[in-house]
């Protein structure tokens, strides 16, 4: 056997196992997805695409997000109906597609080993192992801002083609109708491809003419979303739930992508993903360090592919540091939408190491943690507790019967019944009666006892977290028990329902 065929047959082994990383990534991450579990975030999503395409543009406006994801959703509501497996489907899909790129894309323009290991990050980094099954926007942000990252790589790169170009600008509008970290991420490509072009290709001007185009046209097209933009970034302004917290918010931003998790940054599971992440970081850095000296030895720029990833990645996380200065936004979970540069640049250095002892240590670790994250998912996901309230009500709720509640995260039995008018008591008087439009007509929002006073008939009343605020607030005198009180505890997400059913005569 020559050196030919031993070379070929090398490539088609690396093939092989690279198919096998995105077939056993899929099966890794629907394993958890099978079930109609939602929580409020989701239930959002859910009732928001029951709703027309224009009716989602004014609904969204008032939203913290933008629309695209949502109409996505519409799409497949009106062709399948609402269905929340397919919802959640949607969401691993958009992941797979990620990992694909790292057959397609990456492995064509870095090379085997660069678009393996992207691949395996995207299947396998923690935090995405639990947002994929999300009924959100996340998987989808990711997805457009790998095309993003890759088509920006394309146009320097490659021989000038229309094709990269077009692809390009659809990926950055539509990341920037997915997701406001989005936004953000297309402005700072597109600022960096600018800057670049100015200075690379200042010789030919059809680039410096492509892009003027293609940025006129993305400015143009997300001109009529300006408007609900800049009123969230007002309404945002010292209001928003985000708030920062200092080492907190630093130490959830090292080890989110690790741990999967945002929860307390000083518990076990954490602070093990935060000394892995400073290890790995700390490593990432020398060899980007080594190869700075390497490049500068053979007189080349140091600005490879790989930096810039990790360059976007942080420039990111500073620019919503800064804005938070005005309008907190620097929030863990929303790193996701970048998770597909951070996953780029560990794969591009990784793939230049030659210690493959310290590689498989990563890996290992990774997909330890992942493992670890996943086992917990599919309890979480499948606990027999989950569905108890939803089944208790279902078995004895009545059509005309209404259900009350003043925690909005309640607001998730708008899916399960939609027939039954639900109310929320807005006695806090949150400026949220726009945005919580997802859940009408079957939800309405009230400030004030009013609406039971022409009401005749049952109340289910859905107190929260082992308060029982409602039961305790409402008139005794104009209401009688039916049904005395239950309390349930569903491992999804935590949920707790305390419940009470009264009868107004």
């Amino acid at each position: 056997m020559d050196n030919k065929e031993k070379n070929i047959m090398k490539d088609n082994k690396k093939k092989i196992l690279h198919i096998a990383i995105i077939i056993i990534g899929t099966v890794f991450l629907l394993l958890s997805a099978f079930h109609t579990n939602i929580w409020f975030d989701e239930s959002y999503s859910v009732s928001i695409a029951n709703h027309s395409f224009a009716e989602i543009w004014k609904i969204s406006s008032y939203d913290v997000h933008p629309i695209f994801y949502y109409w996505i959703l519409r799409i497949i509501n009106l062709i399948f109906g609402p269905n929340i497996y397919l919802y959640r489907i949607f969401s691993v899909l958009c992941i797979v597609l990620t990992g694909l790129l790292g057959y397609t894309h990456i492995r064509k323009d870095f090379g085997e080993k660069v678009g393996i290991l992207f691949s395996y990050f995207a299947f396998f980094l923690p935090a995405i192992c639990v947002y994929a099954v999300e009924i959100r926007m996340y998987s989808l942000a990711l997805y457009l801002a790998s095309i993003l990252g890759i088509y920006a790589y394309r146009i320097v790169k490659d021989k000038f083609s229309k094709k990269n170009w077009i692809i390009f600008a659809i990926a950055s509008l539509c990341l920037a109708y997915t997701h406001y970290y989005g936004l953000i991420t297309s402005g700072i490509v597109n600022l960096i491809l600018f800057i670049y072009i100015l200075i690379k290709k200042k010789d030919d001007k059809k680039y410096l003419k492509c892009f003027i185009i293609q940025a006129i046209i993305e400015v143009l097209l997300y001109l009529p979303w300006i408007g609900p933009f800049l009123y969230r970034s007002l309404k945002s302004s010292g209001g928003f739930w985000i708030k920062i917290k200092f080492p907190n918010t630093i130490m959830e931003i090292l080890n989110f992508q690790y741990s999967g998790v945002l929860s307390d940054p000083f518990s076990i599971k954490c602070i093990i993903a935060l000394i892995f992440a400073v290890a790995l970081y700390a490593y990432i850095i020398s060899l980007i360090i080594k190869k700075v000296i390497q490049d500068k030895k053979d007189k080349k720029s140091f600005l490879n592919a790989g930096v810039w990833a990790i360059l976007v990645y942080l420039a990111v996380i500073l620019a919503a540091w800064i804005i938070s200065i005005k309008t907190e936004i620097l929030y863990s979970r929303y790193l996701l939408v970048i998770t597909g540069f951070l996953a780029f640049g560990l794969a591009y250095f990784l793939a230049k190491e030659k210690h493959i002892i310290i590689t498989f240590i990563i890996l290992t670790c990774i997909t330890g943690m992942a493992i670890y994250n996943e086992y917990g998912l599919i309890k979480e996901n499948y606990a027999d507790s989950n569905l108890e309230a939803i089944n208790y009500i279902k078995e004895n709720i009545k059509e005309d019967d209404i259900i009350i509640y003043n925690r909005i995260n309640m607001a998730i039995l708008n899916t399960y019944f939609p027939d039954n008018t639900q109310y929320f008591l807005n006695f806090g008087h949150w400026g949220v009666h726009e945005a919580y439009k997802a859940y009408a007509p079957s939800m309405k929002i009230v400030e004030d006892w009013e609406f039971l006073n022409d009401f005749q008939g049952r109340i289910w009343i859905m107190d929260s977290e082992n308060s029982t605020y409602v039961y305790d607030n409402i008139d005794k005198n104009i209401v009688e028990t039916v049904e005395e009180w239950k309390h349930f505890e569903s491992d999804y997400h935590g949920y707790k329902y305390d419940i009470n059913v009264v009868e107004k005569k």
